[in-house]
């Protein structure tokens, strides 16, 4: 599906769902979406690797070098900033 028919779902079903609930029910059902996506993000399980200590006297112009000549090599970060 594209994303005009999935945002012309989503408006459809908010408001129908905006209705039938009323307000009160709204911010309810709103809250636990909240609550559900929390719970979500609590389960994953991805450690960071650790990072290298920094020497001392480093720059902040070598840090923002270093962080140019990463965006390359991670696809996530390449694919939004192209």
């Amino acid at each position: 599906m594209g994303s005009g028919v999935t945002n012309s779902l989503a408006d459809l079903a908010g408001n129908n769902l905006g209705g039938l609930l009323g307000a009160a029910g709204a911010i309810a059902l709103d809250a636990f979406t909240y609550l559900v996506c929390a719970f979500c993000l609590l389960t994953v399980r991805h450690r960071q690797p650790k990072r290298r200590p920094r020497p001392a006297g480093s720059s902040q112009w070598t840090e923002i070098r270093e962080g140019l000549d990463s965006t390359p090599q991670t696809p996530v970060v390449r694919s939004i900033v192209l």
